[in-house]
């Protein structure tokens, strides 16, 4: 089962950023759109952020459909996180979203998107290597909430 067979449309709400893990999250106005993709094998993801330095930022997650033990991947390209590389991330589904995984020179990020009703959310982990400087493991990057954008009746 794809989580998001029926996760299309717009959402509006607050993206929180912060660079280091000792830094407070930083919380500004966020989107997202969602969209089908590949007659339903896939489900596209466009996010905008605000770095609190940089300005406006934007992402574009695209996911695959599970295989029967629910694994999944995907692809992920941030105009800050990870320019200008197209990353590949591997994960699990279930009914409620996606854990999504990598590393990258020995760092590692992780990525979950999760639905309930109307609302949206991603969360995104960065995994600092040991021996590099005095924090190592996960610590929240960005905690995104979105809520969908009813149309107009």
């Amino acid at each position: 089962m794809n989580p998001f067979d029926d996760r299309a449309g717009s959402w509006v709400g607050t993206c929180g950023f912060r660079l280091m893990p000792t830094d407070e999250l930083a919380l500004e106005a966020s989107t997202a759109e969602a969209s089908g993709e590949a007659d339903g094998w896939g489900w596209l993801l466009r996010y905008t952020w605000t770095h609190p330095d940089d300005g406006v930022q934007s992402g574009v997650l695209l996911v695959g459909s599970p295989d029967d033990d629910g694994a999944i991947s995907a692809g992920w390209v941030d105009s800050w996180h990870q320019k200008p590389r197209l990353r590949e991330l591997v994960g699990v589904a279930d009914e409620g979203g996606v854990h999504l995984e990598m590393e990258y020179d020995g760092w590692g990020w992780t990525i979950d998107v999760r639905r309930s009703g109307d609302d949206l959310t991603m969360t995104m982990h960065n995994v600092v290597p040991s021996g590099f400087g005095d924090f190592e493991g996960a610590y929240l990057v960005m905690d995104a909430e979105w809520r969908r954008v009813l149309p107009q009746a």
